[in-house]
């Protein structure tokens, strides 16, 4: 069981006693449990900086911002030091269609359990060989990246490192993430890599001078579930800009490629990426090795978000097919090992 699963569940746990306390709270009593309601509401916005936006987490704050509003009048009497008086027809009648809202969130949460951690970090057995260590640059493509060192510079990549804690190979392999993906969904077979004597480096970028849109949502920490989107909600529109967002790809691997040379002059370096950019990325470096892997530009979404990848590609994707998805890690990292002979 994933903390992202667990952490969701957290959040719908919160809200059932704030939402069934009617049936069980008199009046002239404090009405603490309502207290519970802006807990959950934090947690959930927690969730979103912890393991990122996806449709579920943001299903999770509405909920919780739905059962806030039916029960802030609750939340000022008990700031005020009153207890309750009694609950109307109207607060009951939004406590059941909250209920019915938390059943169905519950429902989804469950059937789409996460495969693995959407957030880049090792645990258990994994923590006793495997490291991680994440580096955040400044700075455009053009002007060049330097390591951040201030807390008031806009962050232009975050590069990633998970390798073994001891012997790593000489050969580094870089993947550079999809238009709709970043690098924690490929965490899973970043650890088999590493736990084969491999260092990856992935890198995460929101550079001025490669905007994919122009617009807001161009920032790292939104550009992926925004892209699959637009992908799935304007899939024309997707379409006639695919062979652009390929070229930005392409000027993304210059930049990975330029910041892996700075820190391991010494190493070989193979580059990794979805088949869907090889013509643009392999024109922009092509003095690396290359290995395109056939993910349909989803890398392992189906393991860090199930639904998502679904409603991406719902043939290839689907749910039915999830024992098959757990060794897609294995499969995917071997195929990588053997073509480095």
């Amino acid at each position: 069981m994933s903390h992202y699963f667990t952490s969701q569940i957290l959040v719908l746990a919160l809200l059932v006693p704030v939402v069934t306390r009617f049936l069980f709270t008199r009046s002239a009593r404090i009405d603490t449990i309502v207290l519970f309601s802006p807990f959950a509401f934090l947690v959930s916005i927690l969730n979103l900086f912890i393991y990122g936006i996806s449709m579920e987490n943001l299903l999770l704050v509405a909920i919780t911002v739905f059962v806030g509003l039916i029960n802030f009048r609750a939340q000022l009497r008990l700031l005020s030091g009153l207890v309750v008086d009694y609950y109307r027809g109207p607060f009951i009648l939004g406590c059941v269609v909250s209920w019915i809202f938390i059943a169905g969130a519950a429902a989804l949460i469950v059937w789409f359990c996460p495969i693995a951690d959407s957030k880049l970090s090792v645990k258990g057995k994994l923590a006793e060989t495997i490291t991680i260590e994440k580096k955040v640059y400044t700075g455009t493509a053009y002007g060049g990246l330097q390591e951040k060192t201030d807390y008031f510079s806009a962050p232009a990549a975050v590069v990633h490192s998970v390798a073994p804690k001891e012997n790593a190979a000489e050969t580094v392999i870089l993947y550079l993430p999809g238009i709709c993906t970043r690098s924690a969904d490929f965490l899973p077979a970043m650890n088999v890599l590493a736990e084969q004597g491999y260092r990856v480096l992935s890198a995460d970028f929101s550079v001025k001078d490669i905007p994919y849109t122009g617009r807001w949502y161009d920032a790292a920490w939104c550009r992926d579930f925004t892209m699959r989107v637009v992908r799935m909600r304007h899939a024309e529109e997707y379409a006639a800009k695919v062979e652009m967002f390929n070229e930005k790809k392409g000027q993304e691997a210059e930049l990975l490629v330029s910041l892996a040379k700075q820190q391991y002059p010494d190493a070989e370096f193979v580059l990794v990426y979805d088949r869907e950019a090889k013509k643009q990325i392999e024109w922009a470096v092509p003095d690396v090795k290359h290995i395109q892997i056939d993910l349909d530009g989803c890398a392992l979404l189906a393991l860090t978000n199930p639904l998502e990848a679904q409603l991406m590609d719902g043939e290839r994707w689907n749910r039915s097919k999830r024992r098959e998805f757990k060794d897609l890690p294995s499969q995917i990292a071997w195929y990588i090992i053997n073509c480095l002979g």
